[in-house]
């Protein structure tokens, strides 16, 4: 009920104003997003198979524009249930990223960017079946390239202003390291009371080279104020890799929403 009512106030407050004037080459934006996905985890130093479970997605950030460059912010939260084992998968991530549009074709329709991006990700997963690995802490950070095409259509009348914008967006990290617990993971916890030192407790770190990918394929409304709105398919995969009995792999596929509020435009 309360993301229902989130959805119909953003849209309200997406309208208005909306046959204002045409977006100007610079504009900051405060982006709110929500979503609905399915999560895959597998981590090979607890079961030897793939845990399922429905994911729901809560995202936050800032988007700056600016001459040919473009900068992103974002906080994401997903929050999965699990089943079979039951059980609880939270990932935090955090993402920056920084872009320079290499291209624009004659009509001016297509663009094409080119970056880089900084990640940093968190799991959480709590299985009390699973008792002594029932809950572990798996931290991992990255440095990637993006490639980003967009196509505006749906022009107006006087061809100034596309209703419409379908886009394309890949990261694919170069480089990573893995804060990883060991097979025993955080013990029993008898008679711990630290949470977070239970939950840091016996990890190892090491460099990944590769690991993962990112993939964002959707559609945006653009409204004469500035404002925005994305609809997308998202897929967002982590992994480090064959590290001796180790291998951890978290996939999320996600369809989302994200209302871009436009802040300050000059």
């Amino acid at each position: 009920m309360k993301k229902t009512i989130l959805l119909l106030t953003a849209c309200v407050m997406m309208g208005i104003n909306a046959f204002a004037q045409t977006r100007p080459e610079r504009a900051l934006y405060l982006d709110m997003g929500v979503g609905r996905g399915i999560s895959n985890s597998y981590d090979n130093g607890v079961v030897p198979f793939f845990i399922t479970g429905v994911s729901s997605i809560m995202t936050a950030g800032a988007t700056y524009e600016w001459k040919r460059y473009e900068t992103d912010l974002e906080f994401r939260n997903v929050r999965a249930t699990l089943a079979k084992p039951d059980g609880t998968d939270v990932n935090y991530e955090i993402n920056y990223d920084l872009l320079y549009r290499v291209h624009d074709s004659k009509s001016g329709r297509w663009r094409q960017w080119v970056g880089g991006d900084i990640d940093a990700f968190v799991d959480v997963r709590q299985i009390p079946s699973l008792q002594n690995a029932s809950t572990n802490l798996s931290i991992m950070g990255s440095l990637g390239l993006i490639w980003k095409a967009e196509c505006d259509f749906a022009y107006n009348k006087d061809k100034t202003h596309s209703w419409l914008t379908a886009y394309s967006k890949m990261n694919l990290p170069l480089a990573g390291v893995a804060y990883r617990p060991d097979f025993s993971y955080v013990g029993d916890g008898i008679g711990v009371t630290d949470i977070f030192k239970l939950l840091m407790a016996e990890h190892h770190s090491f460099v990944k080279f590769f690991p993962g990918c990112n993939t964002d394929l959707g559609l945006r409304l653009n409204f004469k104020n500035g404002n925005r709105i994305s609809f997308n398919y998202r897929w967002d995969f982590v992994t480090t890799g064959h590290k001796d009995v180790y291998n951890y792999v978290n996939a999320i596929h996600s369809f989302n929403a994200i209302f871009m509020f436009n802040l300050y435009r000059k």
